[in-house]
C-alpha cells in the first residue's frame, strides 16, 4: 500500500527529526521536562534559533535542512 502520510512535508520533518536523534541520541528540546542537563553541543544547538527547527522551538522551516 501506498502511504500519504509519508509524502511531501512529513517526510521531511520525519528527516529531520532523525538527524537530530543521529546528532544527539535523544530530542535536547526534551532534557528540561526530563531533568537532564544539556552537554555543550545541545546548548549551542538549542541557543540557534535560525537553524533550530520550528518542531523543536526555533525558526527552522520543514523545508531547510539541519545543520
Amino acid at each position: 500500500p501506498e502511504f500519504g502520510l509519508f509524502k511531501g512535508r512529513n517526510k521531511l520533518a520525519v528527516q529531520q527529526h532523525r538527524e537530530v536523534l543521529e546528532k544527539f541520541g535523544r530530542y535536547p528540546q526534551r532534557n528540561v521536562s526530563f531533568g537532564r542537563e544539556n552537554t555543550d553541543a545541545e546548548s549551542a544547538w538549542l541557543n540557534d534559533k535560525e537553524n533550530l527547527p520550528i518542531w523543536a522551538g526555533g525558526k527552522l522551516s520543514i523545508e531547510q535542512t539541519i545543520k
